[in-house]
């Protein structure tokens, strides 16, 4: 039997789409929301960049009212603005606040005084120009790939590459251009932004290969990240390095 990989709590609220506004202060986004028909129970996910998730859902039978849920963050102070509330020192060195959500879930936060654990997996997150679109990536790139085939050279992107679910995960709803048989590129239908490409084929242990537009992420943290020139054009090869990295591409 395989193992779980992710546990998600779900909170029972009266009113989803107003819980999701209220968690927005936490920095929690919605990633998508589900109702059966015209007024019946509203389910909603929302997740932060960091990798938690909440599902926040207006029916009856999937969980009690008034739960609770512990929330782990690398900064108390933000969450003591955003609620107005203070945190308090725990005998163990940690500092905690509690808090009550509209529809009474009791919410702890929490700021370890030494964190022995991953505070939230995802490492670089990339959203699109009006933030529809977003993906996460579980570890820095050890390169950052500059395509010249005849669509990467006209979008301009720089490529990140993993696997759908595992080390990337990608959010909000997309267009796409089919390329051949292989992928599709996607961008978000508001803005026009490319924020990945897409394997349309599963490989044998049925993983989907996918990259990331790093262009969509903050230059800062990958400034360094080596340059790879890839001869999409001609040879469908790697050209030889030249020691250039992001920070020299990216304007």
């Amino acid at each position: 039997m395989a193992h779980a990989h992710e546990a998600i709590p779900t909170l029972r609220v009266s009113d989803a789409p107003a819980a999701a506004t209220w968690y927005a202060r936490l920095g929690f986004v919605e990633d998508w929301r589900h109702q059966h028909g015209p007024g019946l129970p509203w389910f909603i996910s929302v997740s932060t960049p960091e990798g938690a998730t909440l599902f926040l859902t207006e029916h009856a039978d999937d969980c009690p009212p008034r739960g609770s849920v512990f929330l782990v963050t690398r900064d108390i102070a933000a969450a003591e603005a955003a609620l107005q509330a203070s945190a308090k020192a725990m005998p163990w060195g940690d500092r905690e606040l509690s808090v009550m959500d509209p529809d009474g879930n009791r919410v702890r936060i929490s700021q370890p005084k030494t964190p022995s654990f991953s505070l939230g997996s995802a490492m670089l997150e990339g959203r699109c120009l009006c933030g529809a679109v977003r993906w996460t990536l579980n570890q820095m790139p050890l390169s950052a790939t500059a395509c010249s085939c005849t669509a990467c050279r006209r979008y301009g992107t720089l490529w990140a590459y993993g696997w759908e679910g595992e080390d990337i995960h990608l959010f909000g709803e997309t267009s796409a251009f089919v390329r051949a048989a292989d992928l599709s590129f996607n961008f978000c239908p508001t803005c026009g932004n490319v924020s990945h490409w897409w394997g349309l084929k599963l490989d044998e242990q049925g993983r989907r290969r996918v990259a990331v537009n790093l262009r969509l992420t903050e230059p800062g943290p990958i400034a360094d990240v080596p340059i790879r020139h890839f001869d999409g054009l001609d040879t469908w090869s790697s050209r030889p390095e030249d020691g250039k990295c992001v920070k020299d591409l990216w304007f």
